[in-house]
C-alpha cells in the first residue's frame, strides 16, 4: 500500500512539471490489464500437490480447453464462473475479457480440465464447492459418477509411450489445477499460471522375450486386464493431510462396482529388451487399491481382485496364463494413486523341456553254479 501511494505522488508531480508525452505515458500505464492464463512457465520449481512431480508440459499438450472460476476479495465478488478457456494456436483465450481490479488485494483462481468430452459438446460436470469458511480461499471440486471404458493407447501400430488421451474415443485424463491466489503484484498483463494435476491413475504394461528366445518367434495374441473398478466419484475435500496427499492417495475417489476390460488383441511381435520400452498397455485407472488372492496360472481360484490373462505363442504353440495383478507387482495392497502410474514389465522366459536318459540294470532272474566234470 505504501509503495502504491508513493508512486501516485510522483505521478502527480510529473503531471505538473513534465511534458505532454510523459502525461500520456502515465495514462497508458494505468490502463486496466486484461486477465490472461498460461499453463506452463519456464523454470517452475513447485511440485504437483498429489504426486510431488514437476510440471513439465503445457496443458495444450493434453487438452485444448478448460474451465476456470475466480473470486476477488472485494465483497467476495465472482469474477469467473465456469468460464470456458480454449487453446488458440499459441495462447489460451476466452471471451469476454475480464480486467484486474486494482482496488482488490487478492484473487483466488480454480480450474479443471477438460471442459468437454471428446464430442466437444458434452460438458464434464465439474462442480466447484464453497467450503465453510467465509472467503473463497479453500473451495474444492467434486465430480460424480465418472466412468472409464478401458481405452488402451497401445496398438499394434505403435508401442512407444503415449502421454495424451486427447484423441481417445471415450476415456478422459481428468485434471484440476492447484488453487492459485494472486496478490496485487500479479495484477499485470502477465498471464495467471495454472498448474494442473492428474487426478486419475495410470497403468502401463511392457512386454519382452528373454535372451534364450532370441531366434525363436514369440507372438502376443492378447493381454486382458480384468476386474479394475471403472466408475467413481471424486471429492477434493476428502479429509487428507497435505503430506498424505503428496505421498499418494486413493481416498478422494469413491468407486462403484462397475468394471471394464483393458486389453490388447491381435498379433504383436514380442522382441528382446533393448532398453526401449515396448508398451502393450497404457490406460487410465480410477484411483483404487488391488489386493493379492490365490489364483492359479490355469485360471482356477479366486477372481474377486483385479487380474490379467495373457495369451501368446512360442513358435506355433499356444500358452495361456492367469495372474493376480497385485501378486504380479509383488505389492499388496497395490495402490493406484491419483497422479501416479504403475508399470508392470513382463518378460517371457519359459523353462525349456529337456531330457536326460538312463538305462536300467539287467534284472538277474536265475543265478546257478554248474560244475562240469
Amino acid at each position: 500500500m505504501k509503495k502504491q501511494y508513493f508512486m501516485m505522488a510522483i505521478a502527480a508531480t510529473m503531471f505538473a512539471a513534465c511534458s505532454q508525452t510523459e502525461v500520456i505515458d502515465e495514462v497508458v500505464e494505468s490502463t486496466p490489464k486484461a486477465i490472461g492464463f498460461t499453463t506452463y512457465a519456464e523454470g517452475q520449481t513447485r511440485a504437483a500437490e498429489n504426486s510431488g512431480e514437476v510440471y513439465a508440459d503445457g496443458l495444450e499438450e493434453h487438452h485444448k480447453n478448460f474451465k476456470v472460476w475466480a473470486y476477488k476479495d472485494v465483497s467476495e465478488t465472482k469474477v469467473f464462473d465456469d468460464q470456458l478457456v480454449t487453446w488458440n494456436t499459441n495462447s489460451w483465450y476466452y471471451t469476454p475479457l475480464r480486467y484486474w481490479d486494482k482496488a482488490a488485494l487478492t484473487y483466488d483462481f480454480y480450474a479443471a480440465a477438460p471442459a468437454y468430452r471428446q464430442d466437444g459438446s458434452t460438458p464434464i460436470a465439474w462442480t466447484l464447492n464453497k467450503n465453510a469458511d467465509a472467503d473463497h480461499t479453500d473451495d474444492f471440486f467434486t465430480l460424480s459418477e465418472f466412468e472409464l471404458f478401458g481405452v488402451n493407447l497401445s496398438t499394434n501400430k505403435y508401442d512407444s509411450r503415449q502421454n495424451s488421451w486427447e484423441n481417445s474415443p471415450t476415456d478422459i485424463d481428468l485434471m484440476i489445477a492447484s488453487p492459485n491466489q494472486v496478490d496485487r503484484s500479479g495484477f499485470t498483463s502477465t498471464p495467471v499460471n495454472l498448474q494442473f494435476n492428474h487426478i486419475l491413475s495410470r497403468l502401463n504394461v511392457t512386454l519382452y522375450k528373454a535372451n534364450i528366445l532370441k531366434d525363436v518367434p514369440v507372438v502376443l495374441k492378447s493381454i486382458i486386464i480384468k476386474g479394475l473398478k471403472s466408475k467413481g466419484s471424486f471429492n477434493e475435500n476428502a479429509n487428507i493431510s497435505p503430506d498424505n496427499l503428496v505421498d499418494g492417495t486413493t481416498k478422494r475417489w469413491g468407486t462403484e462396482s462397475n468394471t471394464c476390460d483393458i486389453k490388447l488383441e491381435g498379433d504383436y511381435i514380442v522382441e528382446e529388451n533393448t532398453g526401449i520400452k515396448n508398451y502393450v498397455i497404457q490406460s487410465l485407472v480410477i484411483p483404487q487399491t488391488s489386493e493379492d488372492e490365490l489364483l492359479d496360472l490355469n485360471g482356477t481360484g479366486a477372481k474377486n481382485q483385479p487380474y490379467f490373462i495373457i495369451t501368446y505363442t512360442i513358435r506355433d504353440e499356444v500358452f495361456v496364463a492367469h495372474y493376480n495383478l497385485s501378486k504380479a507387482f509383488g505389492v499388496s495392497p497395490l495402490a493406484f494413486n491419483e497422479g501416479w502410474e504403475n508399470t508392470l514389465n513382463i518378460t517371457i522366459q519359459p523353462t525349456a523341456i529337456t531330457f536326460d536318459a538312463e538305462v536300467a540294470e539287467w534284472d538277474e532272474k536265475h543265478n546257478n553254479n554248474l560244475t562240469i566234470k
